[in-house]
């Protein structure tokens, strides 16, 4: 388990999703410090570098594991969190992972994704989105822009992260 605001420090074995899901709405200046791992305080832009909000980057060695952020409306609650690494799992679920195995864990309606990105939704905690790698689909695919149904997502396709993010 996660502790928040506690002299307690947990393992990287005790890390999942539900502890980084308790985390959303807490401050960033409560995180807590996760044996194993480094934490580094970042500031983050939009793609125009107009809105900066902040963040918290946890490393194992050079190993970006995941990224907790707020948002620019109160940059001291964190509002999402990212992972990058299959160190932390729900069970089958994590980054790596073929769609085709874990798609009984995921909402058959597929939501609405920007050009170019494609988001499949956590039956178990509606905070999840798992982001699916589309990196060499040919753009001419209709996956590019969007689907409505996981069935036609091909199975092949690989989870590229995992965000985790307050509803």
């Amino acid at each position: 388990m996660i502790y928040v605001n506690d002299s307690k420090i947990p393992s990287l074995d005790t890390v999942n999703m539900k502890n980084l899901i308790d985390l959303l709405g807490k401050t960033l200046d409560s995180l807590p410090d996760i044996a194993g791992y480094k934490k580094e305080k970042i500031i983050i832009e939009d793609e125009e570098g107009q809105v900066e909000w902040d963040g918290v980057k946890y490393f194992e060695g050079n190993d970006l594991i995941f990224i907790v952020e707020s948002n620019w409306v109160n940059r001291n609650i964190v509002y999402r969190i990212t992972l990058y690494s299959d160190q932390i799992q729900e069970g089958e679920l994590y980054i790596g992972q073929l769609i085709g195995n874990v798609k009984n864990l995921i909402k058959d309606k597929v939501p609405t994704s920007p050009d170019g990105e494609l988001l499949v939704k956590s039956n178990k905690y509606p905070e999840i989105a798992i982001q699916l790698d589309i990196s060499n689909i040919p753009l001419s695919s209709p996956l590019c822009y969007g689907t409505n149904t996981l069935s036609e997502i091909p199975d092949s396709i690989r989870i590229e992260s995992i965000i985790i993010m307050k509803q």
